[in-house]
């Protein structure tokens, strides 16, 4: 509740809330943390496209021999993902 006054020495009355405001308080309360200044958000399109090529020329160092098809996009997907998240991997050479 919120209290009102006019001048000074007068008393004072209370005032609830609408029912507007407390729902946009609740509201405001229950949203997700905004992105910080700058961060690039990536799409679920994207971020695949992004593992594909990676995955792609991992497999393409190894001269595409052996069945590793999988092993080569766990590890692109974990490079990238580690991108998005802003934590750079030192290259596998």
């Amino acid at each position: 509740m919120a209290q009102t006054s006019g001048k000074a020495g007068t008393s004072s009355r209370t005032t609830k809330a609408t029912p507007a405001q407390t729902t946009r308080r609740r509201a405001s309360a229950n949203r997700a943390p905004t992105r910080r200044a700058g961060a690039s958000a990536i799409g679920a399109d994207q971020r695949h496209a992004m593992i594909a090529e990676t995955a792609f020329y991992y497999a393409e160092q190894r001269g595409f021999q052996g069945d590793m098809a999988m092993d080569d996009w766990l590890r692109a997907e974990a490079k990238i993902d580690a991108r998005i998240a802003g934590k750079r991997k030192p290259a596998v050479r």
